[in-house]
């Protein structure tokens, strides 16, 4: 359905010359994009439910070994992230239509659909700590557990933009626009857990067997996937100066404001020893992100070179800052997006 309605928009965008006083260009450009989005905090917010998934597990096989009476509880769990911003390449190109206004040849109204896709490679540093206490009747342990992971997270984006300005004076228009953000990330890496064994002690040694003295240590590897959606919706205005006597340089500034949705992102993440004769399968934790809003500025600085009629260069570069309005999201600790677009004009019709 989203690539029938997309194909939609390249149609009529690319019709609406032969029906319209127009102009038709093609941008082919490339683009260096930043997103701190990874180094967040709320990334993680829901991991702390993977530590109450085990404890419950554990006390379904305590109870069918000892009773009822027996139990495991975590009475503390935290989580420290150490991560890389992400450094996007992203390349792609735009349809982008133009027609005079009441303003005058100077400037002139413009209908863009852009698509842009690339990829990043971010590493991520996860430390979990837990507390556990077991109960048997009047005997009691404690235990603590640590769980390192070092991650590689593929990402994987795509952007698409359709944009309109439509100008008011000769110098200045307004500027509105619809988004739609997707990215991929696939997660490749490995864990360690180091943990006490004092509970597995009392076990042992109310079972009559011999308590053990040693940390347990397991490694093994991680992999997971999720995926999170992007829609935003802005309105701004944009102010332009043309070079008068050559009509080849063409600077300007655009200011937008933009409230934008994420929805819940469903994904998981499998950890498989690396040894297998330690009797302990793939844990496998599904996890989802809380659906949250957002809104912030957009702004976008950019000159324009056309030395031939059909044929011009452009640069700019663009910041957006998302605050978190509700979910995992904080206005405190915003998610930015800064980059430089480089690309060519080249004029169909």
């Amino acid at each position: 359905m989203r690539f029938n309605r997309f194909a939609g928009v390249v149609f009529l965008v690319m019709i609406a010359p032969a029906a319209l006083p127009a102009e038709l260009y093609f941008l082919p450009k490339v683009s260096g994009y930043f997103d701190n989005f990874t180094s967040l905090d709320s990334t993680v917010s829901a991991s702390n439910a993977s530590v109450q998934d085990t404890v419950d597990t554990f006390n379904d096989e305590l109870h069918a070994l000892l009773g009822p009476s027996a139990n495991i509880s975590v009475t503390h769990s935290d989580l420290s992230l150490k991560s890389q911003q992400a450094n996007y390449r992203l390349a792609g190109g735009s349809l982008q239509l133009l027609w005079t206004g009441t303003g005058g040849d100077s400037f002139k109204n413009r209908l863009t659909l852009s698509v842009l896709a690339g990829r990043a490679d971010v590493r991520t540093e996860l430390l979990t700590r837990s507390l556990f206490n077991f109960q048997f009747g009047t005997q009691t342990a404690q235990d603590i557990t640590t769980t390192s992971d070092d991650n590689l997270s593929h990402l994987q984006r795509l952007d698409t933009e359709l944009s309109i300005e439509m100008q008011l004076t000769d110098h200045a228009g307004v500027v509105g626009s619809a988004r739609w953000e997707r990215v991929r990330d696939r997660v490749e890496g490995r864990q360690k857990t180091v943990s006490s064994q004092n509970i597995a002690s009392l076990i042992l040694s109310l079972a009559g067997q011999s308590p053990l003295f040693n940390l347990s240590e397991v490694d093994g590897t991680n992999e997971g996937d999720i995926t999170y959606n992007l829609y935003s919706a802005r309105l701004g205005a944009v102010v332009h100066t043309l070079d008068s006597a050559s009509e080849r340089h063409f600077f300007y500034l655009s200011a937008q404001v933009h409230a934008s949705y994420s929805p819940a992102a469903k994904g998981h993440l499998i950890s498989t020893p690396d040894d297998p004769s330690l009797g302990i399968g793939s844990v496998v934790v599904e996890g989802k992100t809380v659906p949250s809003w957002s809104a912030g500025p957009d702004i976008v600085a950019g000159y324009t070179y056309q030395p031939l009629p059909r044929f011009g260069v452009y640069f700019q570069y663009r910041t957006t800052v998302y605050f978190g309005l509700s979910g995992d999201t904080r206005a405190s600790d915003p998610r930015v997006n800064h980059g430089a677009t480089a690309g060519l004009m080249l004029k169909l019709y």
